[in-house]
């Protein structure tokens, strides 16, 4: 059983990832906009590498391999590990509180923390919730 504290490293581990993936994103959409702007022929291979995700999709198999649950399935697992690297990735202001409530449902499962979280899922935004793993993974 993996602690808390170090899920949590994991996670920031993946956000981190995905926060500079991200800000590629962005900076592929300027460089689109203005087309004036010229950057090294580094940066294009950068943004057009798929490092980023290969590298979320590593840890995401990687986290459903080590989390050791006897109620959760590992895609689920992996699922639910890109659903927080999302959500940390964008610094939505529910990130801890739903981390808090994933490792609960990773490991004490019960239908209260179920409701919760299910609840949760529909009231954040569903761009920033499902991000990485739509686009990343």
């Amino acid at each position: 059983m993996i602690t808390k504290e170090d899920f949590k490293e994991l996670v920031l581990a993946g956000a981190s990832n995905a926060k500079l993936a991200l800000s590629l994103e962005r900076m592929k959409d300027v460089v689109n906009e203005e087309e004036d702007i010229e950057f090294p022929d580094e940066v294009y291979e950068i943004m057009n590498d798929t490092y980023f995700t290969e590298t979320l999709s590593h840890l995401a198999m990687c986290v459903a391999g080590i989390i050791d649950s006897k109620d959760v399935e590992p895609i689920i697992v992996s699922y639910k590990y890109a659903d927080l690297v999302s959500l940390f990735a964008f610094e939505n202001e529910n990130a801890e509180h739903y981390l808090d409530l994933i490792y609960k449902f990773y490991y004490e499962a019960d239908e209260e923390v179920i409701a919760e979280l299910q609840q949760l899922d529909q009231s954040l935004p569903q761009d920033e919730l499902f991000y990485v793993r739509r686009h990343m993974i």
